[in-house]
């Protein structure tokens, strides 16, 4: 089982960008073994997506639910294959540009930018807590 998974881990990592969520649909269309393993996945995907984005909004690891539940559409729906390959071209997109823009900025806008990201982050920790403990 787990010699199974590595390998489909791979098969998914080794694919190129654009096109990698969709070689991994056909991969695991020509390895399916039951409907009801497809099924199963299609079910826990589309949970682990629901909770995840109900995790975004409360403490937890909501943005890790979404992916994982999102990859597991995606094993078993073209659709949702090739609506990952555009998110991933999009998101490596943004962050290709949000490096080159860090690497031109200057030492005072770099900490500047710091200092809010901390003030940010401190934020959305007194949000969390304050909604949880009810303060």
């Amino acid at each position: 089982m787990f010699a199974q998974f590595r390998a489909s881990w791979r098969h998914l990592i080794h694919a190129p960008p654009g096109r990698r969520f969709q070689e991994y649909h056909s991969y695991h269309l020509v390895s399916r073994r039951a409907r009801w393993i497809a099924l199963c996945s299609l079910v826990l995907g589309l949970l682990l997506v629901t909770l995840g984005l109900i995790a975004l909004v409360t403490p937890g690891p909501g943005v890790l639910m979404v992916v994982v539940g999102a990859g597991l559409l995606a094993r078993e729906s073209l659709l949702a294959a090739r609506g990952m390959d555009w998110l991933e071209l999009r998101i490596r997109g943004a962050f290709e540009q949000g490096g080159r823009l860090w690497r031109g900025a200057s030492g005072q806008l770099r900490v500047a930018a710091g200092l809010l990201g901390l003030l940010l982050l401190g934020a959305v920790l007194y949000g969390s807590f304050s909604l949880i403990l009810g303060v």
